[in-house]
Parts: structure tokens; sequence; C-alpha cells
């Protein structure tokens, strides 16, 4: 059951094909002012790299933020342009808990001194704000989406917390606890955004998902500017 699953809510546009749980293709598009005309093309071209026309496609994810309001919302119109026709079955997914999905994943696989018992996101939002939230070992949420200062982010972070995200290098001089575990090397994309989809797909956890009926932009700061037109 190939799932097909795309990530605008950057500054870049990537797109991936999870195939009997492995990612058999991905594309990245880095320029971020022509997310809307190049999605479908990029979309064309990770199929033809997984050998697979449209029809094989049986689920689509898509991240719904926080992120660029615009990217966002090319994302989810375009995901549900896609879906609708067909009636193809739509999950929607945080970009934070992919991310702490992500880092999960490697805490997993690695031997720590003191295994962390908390996972905090933290994506760089701009302004001196970054987007957060705080996850349980097993990936509960122990905080909501949230936007807040430098300052009160760092605040947050424990001797036993895992940080993750884009923003990490922003909050550094800010950290009283210099023994938290630092994850830089991975960034979000859509292999990680199908992974993470699958993941809970398979372990019947489709509450951390949203559906073709449910899904919403998560932008958790208001746009400051009209959004673009957008082709689908």
């Amino acid at each position: 059951m190939p799932l097909l699953a795309f990530d605008t809510s950057q500054n870049s546009a990537s797109v991936a094909v999870l195939h009997q749980g492995v990612v058999v293709a991905e594309s990245t598009d880095t320029d971020a002012n022509r997310q809307a005309e190049r999605l479908l093309s990029l979309i064309e071209k990770t199929l033809t790299k997984a050998a697979l026309e449209w029809p094989a496609i049986t689920r689509v994810g898509v991240t719904i933020g926080p992120g660029s309001f615009t990217g966002v919302r090319i994302g989810i119109a375009a995901a549900k342009g896609l879906c609708l026709p067909g009636a193809i079955p739509l999950h929607g997914i945080s970009c934070l808990l992919v991310q702490a999905w992500a880092a999960q994943q490697i805490i997993q696989s690695q031997t720590f001194a003191s295994m962390p018992t908390e996972i905090m996101v933290v994506m760089d939002a701009r302004r001196q704000h970054v987007y957060s939230q705080r996850f349980g070992p097993t990936l509960q949420a122990l905080s909501s989406p949230a936007l807040c200062s430098y300052e009160e982010a760092a605040q947050h972070i424990q001797a036993h917390t895992c940080l993750v995200g884009s923003a990490i290098d922003l909050l550094l001089p800010y950290i009283l606890n210099p023994s938290c575990i630092l994850i830089r090397d991975m960034l979000l994309n859509a292999s990680i955004v199908a992974q993470a989809i699958e993941f809970y797909l398979k372990t019947s956890e489709e509450s951390n998902l949203m559906s073709t009926s449910t899904i919403e932009p998560l932008y958790i700061r208001p746009p400051d500017a009209k959004p673009q037109s957008i082709p689908f």
C-alpha cells in the first residue's frame, strides 16, 4: 500500500513515497517562492522515481504546520485536491509530532548515560520566537503547541530533556541546563513524515492524525500577509 507524503511547511517542498515500510523515492525543491506551482510536478517526479503511477497510491500524508502560513495552506489544499476525487485516505500530522517521533527513533537506537525523560521540539518561528511542544518518552503530549520567546522556551529545558528542531542553536545562549541532549542532524522532510504516519497507522494510534474530514492547518501565529492564490 504505497503512501505518498509531502511537506511544504518550511522553506522548501519535499515529497516521498513509502512502500512496504521503505522510502523508495524522495524529491526536494528548495525554492520557497514557487511551492504552489512546483508541488504537483515534484509529486510526478517522485512517482516516476518510484516507478509508480498515481492510481497505485492508496494513502496520502501531509504536514499541517506549524510553519509558513502559505506553505501549510499549499500543502493541505494540494492534499485535499488529490484525495477527494478518488476518495483516497488523507492523513495530516503536526510538524512538531513528526520531529518528536524522529527524535524518539534516534534515542531508541543509541545509548545515553542518562536516558532523556522528555522530548522538546523547537522550530524557528522568526522574530525571536519559536514554535514549541514538549512530549513524554512515549510521545504523549506534555504541552500544547505554542509560540514563545527564546527565554520562555529555554525555561522548560531540563537536564534530561532531548531538544530537537531548527531553533536549537538559537536557544543555546538561553539554556540553563547544559546537560540536555541535542539532536541537530534531524531535518524535517517528507521521508520522516511518511514514516511517522505509517507508524501511527500501524500502531492504531490514528488519533494523532487528522483525516480528510477533520484536517485543518495548525498555524499558532496568525498570518501577517494576504495569502497567495493556490492553483489547486
